[in-house]
């Protein structure tokens, strides 16, 4: 989420799908101080459904700086 708590990106619902494959790429902006103030990004999967709410399937946080290798 943004510091607003909107989504930053989201991709396209595919529908009648139980393994969909999305192969989408997105770039999202980071502020350059982010990785001094420890700033992470969440990722999180949600289903889409017509008549409820919709559900969280999963998610994960990654550190913006990310790792040294």
């Amino acid at each position: 989420m943004s510091p607003m708590n909107k989504p930053q990106y989201s991709t396209r619902v595919i529908m009648s799908e139980l393994n969909p494959v999305f192969e989408e790429c997105t770039a999202l902006l980071v502020d350059a101080n982010a990785p001094k103030v420890k700033e992470r990004v969440s990722l999180q999967v949600w289903d889409s459904d017509r008549f409820t709410g919709d559900d969280l399937v999963g998610q994960v946080e990654v550190d913006v700086a990310g790792t040294n290798h």
